[in-house]
């Protein structure tokens, strides 16, 4: 308080105030000071004594600057206004300019810079390069003394404001902060050093250790320095010395890490895979390389561990995809860290492995998808001692790999055959296996694509009210019925049946059934017409001329034939033929079936085929089904639905490119044909290919929907 009273008196002296005085005689008090203060740094340990010489000069001139506010906020800030004035007053090209006082802060660091410090900044920067460098090795340093000093090189810069000067603009001050004496003298020469020494240390350590060895030692390194850095130097310098020490340590060697990852892949090596991408994630495009290796290296393992399977089923086919995503997914997870961009890379790599040809011409994925799943949700003897919970879990599975496949509507075409075949047939495991499965592809695909697939369920429901309203509608009219009788009424648009191109003739017990049928189905849905699939239909017949007594389940083909044998016992080719009126493919793949199971006998006799009753048949099941007749051949079952597939695809394109135009009216052949192949990826579940749209497109010009026009005949417009 007493330095601040006379202070104070010394600006308030009358008859003339002593504020120019004062304010000259603190300038030499501080420039006589700092002289002093290097005389002793000079003789002395530089960095401790200049520390704490800097850390008493800081101190007191702080001091002294709060004593004397009153000639800041007097004298010097009058001085400043007419500084300024005199600056606006003068001519705009002149280099006229008058001294400007500083506030006594910046008065005091300005010596301390210019007496001090520019005198021992050369020995003084490298002493604290060398005592970082004897950190660097291990060896004790005072930590606090060379984080000081460089602190008191931020502090010159951030307080200390250089005069006033005028620019074409106006008038400006630079601000604090701009760090030039810390960046210049220090941080140069610091970072400098630092590429230098890891330049060097990385190369020697390299040519002596392995890849594994190397990545412990830059990862060690690298937090080494960090915690180093966040000790002495100040925090604008921590990206640049960042980057720089994971330039020399990771950068400079990539083509090393590089040639290594896929080897740790190969022996899934959690750690040093887990190390290599914790470096690789701290460089621009680190993670790029690796995510281009992981991709790579997946897709070739999943390719070679396809092509090595010996017998392409269905089971193993699937099997061996779900272990190679959980394989890498684990790796994934384990080494990588979740990271997004990896899920991406493997989501990438299993999409290529699922859509790849294996040497075909098309994928053969989603076929072989819709059979493993026709494989665990139908009843047979594999399922026996299968449990709901392991089926819906291998469901979910299927689901993994289902999301990869690019043409979704082939496994549709595939699955809704197979789902006909097993509820016409009553051989679904289990129905809420079934519905779950409907439900996962809806959430995955969206409503429209399983819209069939929930249609065919509720038919097979609806057909359970119709056959109990018809068993009512017998008893009410005394039909007397020689057969018990069941039907599906099925909507043909969500069934994939087809019809067979052959006639057949009922016999008569079945021929009335049907009549019954189509009479009560007439007199309560007038106007529907009945397409009767035979060929899919299903008959049990017991069989009582043999000592013991079976039953049989047979088609109605097979039905009809075996009935014939109530007459007598041998019947030619010709003779079935007639009877049955099935054409000769037909009637000779239904004989055969009949032959197989030992229930006929067939004999030739001078080009002449007869069938004999088999009166000698014996098995040890007293219930059986024929079952070959109603398995189609494999590859003419696949055939039609490609088939199918592709002539659904080509309306649904020209159905695209119709509503594309008539929206947007005029568009360019590269523009229409991008945003069909988006369209149809999107909605249409499937990817369309540019030859196929081009196609097309001459289609639809050809049906006059389209016409090109413009001056090079590039562009289409629609035609109303």
């Amino acid at each position: 308080m007493f330095i601040y009273e006379e202070a104070y008196f010394l600006c308030t002296a009358v008859p003339k105030a002593l504020s120019d005085k004062l304010y000259y005689s603190l300038e030499e008090f501080f420039r006589q000071t700092c002289e002093d203060a290097c005389k002793e740094i000079m003789a002395g340990n530089l960095t401790s004594v200049y520390h704490a010489k800097w850390q008493v000069y800081s101190i007191g001139s702080n001091i002294i600057r709060s004593q004397c506010r009153y000639l800041e906020s007097t004298w010097i800030k009058d001085e400043k206004d007419k500084y300024r004035q005199h600056m606006y007053s003068s001519q705009s090209g002149s280099d006229s300019r008058r001294d400007c006082p500083s506030d006594l802060g910046p008065l005091a660091f300005q010596q301390w810079k210019t007496y001090v410090f520019e005198k021992v900044q050369e020995r003084m920067i490298k002493d604290l390069l060398q005592d970082i460098q004897k950190d660097r090795d291990g060896e004790m340093i005072n930590a606090s003394e060379v984080q000081g000093v460089i602190s008191s090189l931020v502090e010159l810069d951030s307080t200390f404001k250089a005069p006033e000067i005028r620019s074409r603009h106006g008038y400006q001050q630079p601000g604090t902060g701009q760090l030039s004496v810390y960046q210049e003298t220090f941080e140069k020469q610091f970072l400098a050093e630092t590429a230098q020494f890891y330049q060097r240390e990385s190369n020697v350590y390299l040519s002596e250790n392995n890849c594994s060895d190397y990545m412990k030692k830059a990862e060690a390194r690298l937090q080494e320095e960090e915690i180093r850095a966040r000790k002495l130097i100040h925090s604008s310098s921590f990206a640049k010395h960042s980057r720089e020490c994971e330039y020399q340590l990771v950068s400079a060697h990539m083509d090393m890490l590089k040639g290594e990852c896929q080897s740790y892949m190969k022996n899934e090596d959690v750690d040093d895979l887990s190390r290599m991408y914790r470096l690789l994630r701290r460089v621009p495009e680190g993670v790029d390389v690796l995510l281009r290796e992981f991709e790579t290296y997946v897709t070739a393992v999943g390719r070679e561990q396809i092509a090595a399977i010996q017998e392409m089923e269905p089971r193993s086919y699937v099997e061996c995809l779900l272990a190679v995503h959980a394989r890498y997914h684990q790796l994934v997870q384990n080494a990588l860290q979740t990271d997004d961009v990896f899920v991406a890379g493997l989501d990438k790599a299993c999409r290529s492995i699922v859509n790849h040809t294996m040497g075909a011409k098309i994928p053969q994925a989603p076929e072989l998808l819709a059979k493993y799943c026709d494989m665990l949700l139908k009843r047979s003897p594999a399922n026996k001692h299968v449990d709901e919970a392991e089926i819906m879990q291998k469901l979910m599975s299927v689901m993994t790999l289902f999301k990869y496949v690019d043409d979704k509507d082939v496994f549709q075409k595939f699955y809704s055959r197979m789902l006909a075949k097993r509820l016409i047939h009553s051989q679904s495991v289990s129905e809420e296996a079934e519905e779950k499965m409907i439900d996962n592809l809806k959430n995955e695909c969206g409503f429209e694509y399983t819209m069939k697939l929930q249609r065919m369920y509720t038919d097979v429901a609806l057909s359970a009210t119709v056959n109990q309203e018809f068993s009512a509608y017998v008893a009410q009219k005394n039909i007397v019925m020689d057969l018990d009788f069941s039907s599906f009424v099925l909507q043909s648009a969500a069934w994939p049946l087809n019809a067979v191109d052959t006639d057949f003739d009922l016999p008569g017990p079945m021929e009335r059934a049907v009549q019954h049928f189509e009479t009560f189905y007439h007199e309560k849905h007038n106007g529907r017409k009945l397409q009767w699939m035979h060929h899919v239909s299903k008959v049990d017949i017991k069989l009582k001329y043999l000592k013991k007594r079976y039953e049989v389940q047979a088609t109605s083909y097979q039905a009809s034939v075996l009935l014939m044998f109530n007459e007598r016992d041998t019947y030619s080719f010709a003779e079935i033929q007639e009877e049955t009126q099935l054409n000769a493919s037909e009637l000779t793949r239904t004989l055969d079936s009949l032959v197989k199971t030992r229930l006929l006998l067939h004999a030739t006799d001078n080009n002449t085929s007869a069938y004999e009753l088999n009166t000698g048949f014996a098995s040890n099941r007293t219930k059986f089904k024929i079952t070959q007749a109603v398995q189609a051949e494999p590859a003419k079952e696949a055939k039609e639905a490609y088939g199918a597939v592709q002539e659904h695809r080509v309306f649904y394109l020209q159905a695209t490119i119709v509503r594309i135009m008539k929206a947007r009216k005029l568009l360019g052949h590269t523009d229409l044909v991008q945003e069909v192949v988006v369209q149809s990826s999107r909605h249409g579940k499937f990817t369309a290919s540019i030859p196929q749209v081009k196609k097309c497109i001459e289609q639809l010009i050809d049906k006059e929907y389209l016409e090109r026009t413009g001056p090079n005949k590039d562009k289409y417009s629609y035609v109303a």
